[in-house]
């Protein structure tokens, strides 16, 4: 009976340590790629999580500049139109800033019991309430807002919808006829005021 040569019998061995080593390489490739992959979902995750940190840090600094801007207030005093007679009558009802005014005259309701009880036409609340909402932009006083109503602009809104030149020129003539202000906003300023009352 003729012997198997024994470079065949190896043979099975070699397969199984050949198939053994590629279970282990294939295990190890697996491994290395499943690691890989891990590090580059952690890093994206990572990449998005920051992204949205900052976007969270811009919308929080946006909110407290709106909530700054919209928090503007002055002494009611500081508007030449109201009678100091009338002060003692609108503090009886917590109306002691430009704020309050807005803040308790937002109905028409409002705005007629409150000239009412201290003895003044309704046309007048709404004159200051005119002013007063121009004077929560940061940086109009009395005087400016004045000159602002002058120019039938009677609100932050109809401010926030101006052109600076063009507001320009209309300020400079109606000062030059009336003598509001001493000293004319800038353009530059005017630019500052729209977009401000634009974020109001």
């Amino acid at each position: 009976m003729n012997q198997i040569p024994e470079f065949i019998v190896g043979i099975p061995t070699i397969i199984l340590i050949m198939f053994s080593l590629g279970l282990s390489v294939g295990w190890l490739l697996r491994t290395l790629v499943a690691r890989f992959q891990m590090v580059s979902y952690r890093t994206r995750s990572q990449q998005q999580l920051d992204q949205l940190r900052q976007q969270l840090t811009q919308l929080e600094q946006r909110q407290s500049e709106v909530s700054t801007l919209s928090t503007v207030a002055h002494q009611l005093v500081d508007i030449p139109d109201i009678d100091k007679s009338a002060l003692p009558k609108l503090s009886a009802k917590n109306i002691l800033t430009t704020e309050d005014l807005l803040r308790y005259c937002t109905q028409s309701a409002a705005i007629i019991e409150l000239a009412m009880s201290i003895g003044v036409e309704d046309f007048v609340i709404q004159r200051w309430l005119s002013l007063a909402d121009l004077m929560r932009v940061p940086g109009i006083n009395a005087e400016q807002a004045l000159l602002l109503e002058a120019t039938a602009i009677y609100s932050t809104i109809e401010l926030a919808q101006q052109k600076p030149q063009r507001l320009a020129e209309k300020l400079s003539r109606q000062n030059t006829s009336l003598q509001i202000v001493s000293e004319l906003p800038t353009e530059p300023l005017l630019v500052k005021w729209i977009a401000q009352a634009s974020s109001l």
